[in-house]
């Protein structure tokens, strides 16, 4: 059996006005079974909440009860500008500003200011940057504390994901004080507090800085080094794709097996 199918958009809330309408066959269908519908990309440039349906038009459908499913989709806006990262913060959680910043990227240059005294409780880690949509020499990144800042994990805090031009300053001044402190309380031989690293064969992390920042490992036995580059699929491998341009400035590295940051690769 033919069944036709329908997919729309409306919004954003509060408005009901439709912005985007298709339909498609799908081909074959029997009772009780299931399939994917695809349908017509959309490109919605207007920012808010918008209601979207899915829906099954077959007109000799017996129980039309079932044949609707609603949900919505937010569309937001690239990050530009500074925003607080804490409690009463633009964003409550690192993760989840982090986390925003990967999946909408930026227009402009951004900061974003570690408002509270520690970061742990409520984070998941590693925290995982990416290559930022929009960012460049210009539309950099920063994540810099406000006053004096401590995040604390089991694992590594940062991974820069093949991002590029993104700068982790521990400075609350703008100057060389060290007010960031990052650690890294793994037990295992794996891990470090920042790990730099290729995404993949074409996409290195490149013209990133971390500057300014404290860095702990878990003991001189165990944490392999406050900073490793190399590859960002193996811990410890050959980088996919060079990760240059990087620079490392005025960091104090303690408890690890290397008391300073380790390249591996190209």
């Amino acid at each position: 059996m033919r069944a036709p199918s329908a997919a729309s958009a409306s919004g954003p809330s509060p408005s009901t006005a439709e912005v985007y309408n298709q339909t498609t066959t799908i081909a074959s269908l029997t009772s009780g079974s299931t399939s994917n519908a695809s349908f017509a990309a959309a490109n919605i440039g207007v920012t808010g909440t918008y209601t979207i349906k899915a829906k099954a038009e077959l007109g000799t459908d017996t129980v039309p009860g079932n044949d609707e499913i609603t949900g919505t989709i937010s569309i937001d806006a690239p990050l530009n500008g500074s925003y607080n990262i804490g409690a009463g913060g633009n964003f409550t959680t690192l993760t989840s500003a982090i986390n925003k910043l990967n999946g909408v990227g930026v227009s402009g240059p951004v900061t974003l200011t570690l408002t509270d005294a520690t970061y742990s409780t409520g984070e998941t880690f590693p925290m995982v940057i990416n290559a930022v949509s929009g960012g460049s020499s210009t539309n950099t990144v920063t994540i810099k504390p406000a006053t004096t800042t401590t995040i604390t994990a089991t694992t590594t805090v940062f991974k820069l994901n093949g991002a590029d031009f993104v700068t982790i300053d521990g400075s609350n001044s703008g100057g060389t004080d060290r007010s960031l402190t990052i650690v890294d309380n793994d037990t295992g031989t794996s891990s470090a507090a920042i790990w730099i690293g290729s995404a993949s064969a074409s996409d290195g992390a490149t013209n990133n800085t971390v500057k300014n920042v404290i860095l702990t490992g878990n003991a001189s036995t165990t944490t392999v080094a406050g900073i490793i580059a190399g590859s960002g699929t193996t811990f410890g491998g050959v980088a996919e794709a060079a990760n240059s341009n990087n620079t490392l400035q005025n960091n104090d590295i303690f408890r690890s097996t290397s008391h300073c940051a380790v390249s591996v690769g190209r």
